[in-house]
């Protein structure tokens, strides 16, 4: 025992050099004052002044890439993931994990999370043991108050379709407590959604669930050739205790790439978008103050057109009418008729990663699928690495076996490679039967669908007339106002693997309310990537909006916003009634003249693809200064009127108490 005496002492002190550092780390961060701003009854309000915004450069944006601001580590794609779902999946979403005001990140791993902390401005990789999900390919990761206690747990869905949430241990996740989640058999759950359904303060959710090789199936079998473990999955959460909910049995099983819970009646109730990939339409669901559901067909007359493809839906209020609109991504048009030319420079897009090490990767990634594409096995002897090869074989067996419809190819697949003999042997698996969708909301074959709301409940496409329509392979598309000047924009992450991306993503800038121009090039918000997921999010705390891509087959891209010109505010929920958060609580905002001018903001978790944004309402006001009035309506039913002025470039804490 004397012997071991020294060993135990050392390892104390280490412990303790480790807490000493991690106390060091968090002093080093700017810490934001909070002021008593006003009370009103059992609504308690401080303030925080936005932090002062800088100009980088002579631009409205200045775009690095992630190492610049500490984001050093990231997805680590390979050629094995050039099939569905890994191909489209790189997921992102930010939050204040630590309480501290500064607005952290998760990124899903192929080998678990990688939690980063926001030290006033740029990060840092946190250290967490969490060994029940350190193997696990994630799929899905959302920042999330699972138990309502005030802290942002981690809610994580992982190929194989085992899903759990990370409860925070106010600790930085450095030993937290596991929660396996309900989802059935699922293969996948490739989308997300939380809301209260039932008014009782804990987060519900429902799970976007697909399947893998989806686009190996030809298109006149895809909606018959759906597998029933596709079916979607409604959890109620009593205090931790989840529940299955059957929302509805007869639900057309389909791709589901986007799912969102939110409020697009304007009955301050929850309302459901389920958003389809392929063949399956969307399906489009009014609700209830008890969680229960009606879907909307298409002899009702309030929704006529949904979009071809759906990758992703958002619901927010484009031209400041105080009405929800709908905004969901498809497939332009466009993308599918390139010029060769076009897509040539698709096929270089690795031009663009600075790190030299990591441009290699990508083009060495894009060579490999290249001769997996073409389907001869002795092609991949061309490859020097031992590693290279055994992947070009594995990728090239799922594809003999897909395009012969020959099971016995997955027999081949190399025993050290078992998740791919698993993708392999669940593609010939059992399909659902053909369903009937003659009821069903119609979908649009090709580009997007701006659906405007009005009093009377029906919503128009409008896409076509404000110019955004056309997104090309649009994957996330989010509203948001970047340039604060009161106007809700839209970003579009786009690019297909299958032609390597030859476009841009899509920066839609709103123009009051009428119309939108693509202005991506102006504003310095352009990528030729593969992206499909971002982040909104204010990383710096100055009151505008910047962007965090987490790309594919390259590094995180971030846009640090450089607007100077306009004002903002944002405002914040603690709730002890609700939700702590807010999710599902609408804020309005009132100033100008008279109040002529208004807007509203509704606290959304989910509709992004594989994307999570913190639960913060920012709303620009061009040169307006104050604010005169607020309304709130809660997660719960019930409505805040605040006639206060609120001053601008602030952020506003709203405490509810019982």
């Amino acid at each position: 025992m004397k012997a071991l005496r020294p060993l135990f002492i050392g390892m104390i002190l280490l412990l303790i050099l480790f807490e000493f550092s991690v106390l060091l780390r968090d002093v080093s961060v700017p810490v934001l004052k909070r002021n008593h701003y006003y009370t009103q009854g059992n609504i308690v309000i401080e303030s925080i002044d936005h932090q002062t915004r800088n100009v980088i450069e002579n631009k409205p944006f200045s775009r690095y890439e992630g190492e610049a601001l500490g984001l050093d580590k990231y997805l680590n794609f390979s050629s094995l993931d050039f099939i569905e779902p890994f191909v489209m999946v790189s997921s992102i979403t930010s939050g204040d994990f630590n309480n501290d005001g500064w607005q952290d990140i998760v990124l899903g791993d192929r080998k678990g999370i990688l939690l980063y902390k926001n030290i006033g401005g740029r990060f840092t990789l946190q250290e967490t043991y969490i060994p029940e999900i350190k193997d696990l390919n994630v799929i899905v990761v959302a920042f999330v108050d699972i138990n309502n206690d005030g802290w942002q747990d981690i809610y994580i869905t992982t190929y194989g379709g085992e899903n759990y949430f990370v409860v925070n241990d106010k600790k930085g996740f450095r030993n937290p407590e596991v929660l396996k989640a309900p989802n059935k058999e699922a293969e996948v759950t490739l989308a997300a959604s939380f809301g209260d359904l039932n008014r009782d303060g804990y987060l519900d959710f429902i799970n976007g669930n697909g399947f893998s090789l989806s686009s190996y199936i030809p298109i006149y079998e895809q909606l018959e050739a759906v597998p029933p473990y596709a079916a979607n999955v409604m959890v109620m959460n009593k205090e931790l205790d989840f529940k299955e909910y059957n929302y509805n049995p007869n639900e057309v099983v389909g791709q589901s790439l986007s799912v969102l819970l939110a409020d697009f009646t304007n009955d301050h109730n929850l309302d459901l978008i389920i958003g389809n990939d392929l063949q399956a339409p969307d399906v489009f669901y009014t609700g209830n103050s008890t969680g229960a559901f009606r879907k909307i067909l298409k002899v009702d007359g309030l929704i006529l057109v949904s979009v071809h493809d759906n990758m992703s839906v958002d619901v927010a209020d484009f031209n400041n009418d105080l009405y929800m609109d709908i905004y969901a991504v498809g497939r332009s048009s466009l993308s599918n008729f390139l010029p060769r030319s076009f897509r040539d420079r698709g096929e270089q897009y690795c031009f663009e990663i600075k790190n030299s090490e990591e441009r290699q990767k990508c083009k060495n990634n894009l060579r490999i699928n290249k001769v997996t594409d073409e389907g001869d096995i002795e092609q991949c002897d061309v490859f020097e690495q031992h590693k290279d090869k055994n992947d070009c074989l594995v990728m090239t067996i799922l594809r003999l076996a897909t395009s012969r419809y020959d099971k016995s190819f997955c027999e081949k697949i190399p025993a050290d490679y078992k998740m791919y003999q698993r993708i392999c042997h669940k593609y010939f698996g059992p399909r659902n039967q053909t369903y009937s969708v003659e009821e069903d909301v119609e979908q649009k074959e090709w580009d997007n669908v701006l659906l405007q709301g009005s009093s009377g409940g029906v919503f128009q496409d409008v896409s076509q007339e404000t110019n955004s329509e056309d997104g090309r392979w649009g994957w996330n598309a989010k509203f948001a106002d970047l340039d604060n000047d009161e106007w809700q924009d839209i970003y579009v992450a786009n690019g297909e693997f299958r032609f390597n991306p030859a476009y841009s993503n899509i920066f839609f800038h709103n123009y009051e309310g009428q119309f939108f121009k693509a202005e991506q090039e102006n504003f310095n918000l352009e990528n030729y990537n593969m992206v499909t997921a971002y982040t909104y999010i204010d990383i710096d705390n100055d009151g505008d909006l910047d962007i965090i891509s987490a790309g594919l087959n390259g590094p995180i891209n971030v846009y640090i916003n450089n607007e100077m010109e306009n004002n903002s505010i944002t405002f914040e929920f603690r709730d002890q009634k609700g939700n702590h958060f807010g999710i599902e609580n609408k804020i309005y905002i009132y100033y100008g003249e008279s109040n002529e001018r208004h807007q509203v903001r509704q606290i959304k978790s989910g509709g992004g693809f594989l994307s999570f944004d913190s639960p913060i309402a920012h709303f620009g006001l061009g040169k307006y200064d104050i604010v005169n009035r607020v309304e709130i309506v809660w997660s719960t039913g019930e409505k805040t009127i605040i006639d206060k002025e609120f001053l601008v470039n602030k952020q506003y804490v709203i405490l509810r108490n019982e």
